[in-house]
């Protein structure tokens, strides 16, 4: 009974020092990245951005361990300028890729990516989309997840209306990722 007892004592410290040990190498972590004070305008044609996370310290910390993108979503300001109620849209593209500043918009809405859609503008003043609310905009969740994993991407914004003068006033883009060996 006595060595019944001590396997059974062994075998129960041994399962603690695993699940203990699983939880320590594992996890879930959250990765934010705000962009700040972006003015979109000129002949409604598109906005472009470099996007580079790789710089985040929890990106760098686990990028090599990352199993799971679980969830992409985002908080948004945006100031409307032009007091008519508006409409973007927002297309990616891989950093390599040879759409840039000066791509049209014919060549973005046929090479780049379409992640995030309709996003409405106010006709005046400040529309906030909240991250819950972010979700019923995103076109492409699993394109996003592919470019959070790497890192480095293009970002476009075409408006729907070609006479478009407006604000990001910030973009919160939010990361959850599930890292582990």
């Amino acid at each position: 009974m006595n060595i019944f007892k001590r396997k059974a004592g062994v075998i129960s410290t041994a399962g603690i020092l695993l699940i203990l040990t699983g939880c320590l190498i594992s996890g879930t972590f959250v990765l934010s990245v705000m962009i700040r004070d972006l003015q979109v305008s000129a002949n409604g044609e598109n906005y472009y951005i470099n996007v580079d996370i790789t710089e985040d310290q929890d990106w760098q910390d686990h990028q090599g361990n990352i199993k799971d993108i679980d969830l992409v979503g985002f908080e948004l300001w945006a100031t409307n300028n032009t007091g008519v109620a508006n409409k973007f849209s927002a297309y990616v593209a891989d950093s390599l890729s040879s759409l840039d500043s000066l791509s049209t918009r014919t060549e973005i809405e046929e090479h780049g990516i379409l992640v995030l859609k309709d996003l409405p503008l106010k006709a005046t003043g400040q529309t906030h989309i909240t991250y819950g609310q972010s979700f019923k905009y995103i076109a492409s969740l699993d394109k996003l997840k592919e470019l959070a994993e790497v890192g480095k991407f293009k970002m476009f914004a075409v408006a729907n209306e070609s006479n478009i003068n407006f604000n990001l006033d910030s973009v919160l883009v939010i990361v959850t990722f599930t890292a582990g060996t």
